[in-house]
């Protein structure tokens, strides 16, 4: 798998500290030990990791002492039910997990965000990023690249 993804970067001239690869949390559960070695060599070659889907498995904790990961994906289901009810054991456990994950040098990025009010219980969690509709729907390669990376300089 690593020659592979190293192989590609070659390939297109991408520079592989500019990539960024995500693991499930529950891929990560089921053989800790073999995606952890996994997680070594990538850094090694100078990728990052995020884990996805943050907090749907039962060892997320667990799996966080374990892995050496670079970002932390917290799955949108925390962020929704945080913002239901501004004294609930959900609110409580995500910002916990957020500082844990500011403890260990690992950054944050809340799935799902949608409104205005998750933007700001995020910011006041210290949340490092933020993904979700309330920025952008999911839009095609092509527009991506009219959009953000062409420059209409005279």
């Amino acid at each position: 798998y690593v020659e592979r993804i190293c192989s590609i970067t070659q390939r297109y001239g991408v520079p592989n500290r500019y990539i960024t690869l995500e693991i499930l949390e529950g891929l990560a559960l089921e053989n800790l030990e073999k995606v952890s070695d996994c997680i070594d060599q990538l850094h090694r070659h100078g990728f990052h990791i995020s884990m996805d889907d943050f907090g749907t498995g039962y060892a997320s904790l667990t799996t966080l002492s374990h892995l050496e990961i670079d970002e932390l994906k917290l799955d949108r289901s925390f962020l929704i039910q945080a913002d239901q009810y501004a004294e609930n054991k959900r609110r409580k456990i995500l910002e916990v997990v957020i500082e844990v994950a500011k403890r260990l040098h690992i950054s944050t990025v809340a799935e799902g965000i949608e409104t205005e009010n998750h933007v700001k219980l995020m910011r006041e969690m210290n949340c490092d990023y933020g993904q979700g509709y309330y920025y952008s729907r999911p839009i095609p390669a092509a527009e991506f690249t009219d959009t953000f990376l062409h420059t209409n300089t005279p």
